[in-house]
């Protein structure tokens, strides 16, 4: 399944209602799904690999955990990130 910011427009109900769904597909009926996403925070817990593009440059790509790095995701939007990850979900917020 190809997702295009499939939460956009969501309020966060729907956004965490669709994330549920992900997972339980993935889990339930073993669906391949690539999603696109400026938000981390709408990443599936089922997630794992990622890809970070910055200006049509692949800047990395592989495991969620090797990609979804701080110094990684700097890079990429080009700001000062605090990256955390709780609960399986993923969370970035500008400054340190």
């Amino acid at each position: 399944m190809l997702l295009d910011e499939p939460a956009a427009g969501l309020d966060l109900p729907g956004r965490e209602a669709l994330l549920r769904v992900l997972d339980e597909m993935a889990a339930d009926r073993g669906v391949t799904a690539i999603m696109a996403t400026h938000h981390l925070d709408e990443v599936p817990t089922s997630a794992t690999h990622a890809a970070l593009l910055r200006e049509g440059t692949l800047l990395a790509a592989g495991v969620l955990e090797d990609v979804l790095t701080t110094g990684r995701l700097e890079r990429c939007f080009g700001l000062r990130l605090q990256v955390e990850r709780r609960s399986g979900r993923w969370f970035a917020f500008a400054g340190r």
